[in-house]
């Protein structure tokens, strides 16, 4: 039985489903962190102060600082 007619049993239906969907938010959650990551990495290439990028992003300062940090080691 592939999986596309497992996808429609009772049984396995709602536990392929919860695992689509945790997949689904988990894969949003990390598109969003890359985007942020790029967004702040082009700010501070572009000499704006930790103050300026917490305010235009929603970030705490201290988020930023570890961002900073982490693009500062690759």
């Amino acid at each position: 039985m592939g999986l596309e007619k497992l996808r429609d049993t009772p049984t396995f239906g709602k536990v392929y489903r919860e695992i689509e969907e945790k997949a689904t938010r988990k894969g949003l959650e990390q598109g969003k962190e890359e985007t942020e990551r790029k967004f702040v990495k082009n700010l501070l290439d572009r000499s704006y102060l930790e103050e300026e990028i917490a305010e235009l992003t929603g970030l705490g300062i201290e988020e930023v600082r570890k961002l900073q940090k982490s693009l500062e080691n690759e």
